[in-house]
């Protein structure tokens, strides 16, 4: 849900935690996948060729490729912006040709796809936690003998706490780079942060029942 997380620690104590393990488990029973491990790829930032963002008000006139899902959609309508769905493989030039403004990408892919290039600004939002989900089909699991599933758990969890190290200190590394090409990054204080996270409550409104309304008040609530 956008603007759900306070910050990274937050998204982990949901990810590492009951909050967490209820959703795994709830994958297993309904898919007969189970989950190993909980990667990510960052938090999503909003870039743009116009003007700084730091309010809700600020995305005004400004026409964002979104995701073609109902939540990113129902995002970026509560926020006030023109959204387009677009197929990722599209926006490089969607950008470039000015029939986007802006877009929304974890930092990582913005400075893999070079959205730097084409867009003046980046604000840090972290309005989504990008997370990658390691699985295993659990009929395959149940086949390997329980000493190795151990091993295999364990070095999952290993990678995990380094993939969410190496991140970290590749997206400051990222960042001072797309600076020194001349992006200019905006970072919100908590008043701004509030204003945007007060605007999507409805929104959460809106999805929680895809997911569960006591879990969104789980996740709320942990610290």
């Amino acid at each position: 849900f956008p603007f759900i997380f306070r910050d990274k620690e937050h998204a982990y104590a949901v990810a590492d935690g009951p909050v967490g393990q209820q959703l795994y488990e709830g994958l297993l029973k309904e898919t007969g996948i189970r989950t190993l491990a909980m990667f990510e790829s960052g938090f999503r930032t909003i870039t743009n060729s116009k003007k700084p963002i730091r309010t809700p008000a600020d995305f005004a006139g400004i026409k964002m490729r979104v995701p073609d899902s109902p939540i990113n959609l129902a995002t970026f309508k509560a926020l006030g912006a023109t959204s387009t769905p677009m197929a990722l493989s599209e926006l490089f030039t969607a950008l470039q040709q000015g029939t986007v403004d802006g877009q929304d990408n974890p930092i990582g892919n913005v400075y893999a796809y070079r959205y730097y290039e084409v867009q003046k600004y980046i604000t840090l939002t972290g309005h989504q936690w990008a997370g990658i989900m390691l699985l295993i089909n659990d009929q395959l699991w149940n086949k390997i003998p329980e000493e190795y599933q151990k091993i295999l758990a364990e070095a999952a969890k290993e990678a995990e706490a380094w993939q969410r190290k190496e991140i970290n200190a590749k997206e400051s590394e990222f960042l001072e780079e797309m600076k020194q090409a001349g992006m200019e990054v905006i970072e919100l204080t908590p008043d701004e942060r509030a204003q945007f996270q007060e605007l999507m409550k409805a929104v959460w409104t809106e999805f929680e029942d895809t997911v569960g309304k006591d879990i969104v008040e789980a996740v709320i609530n942990t610290k």
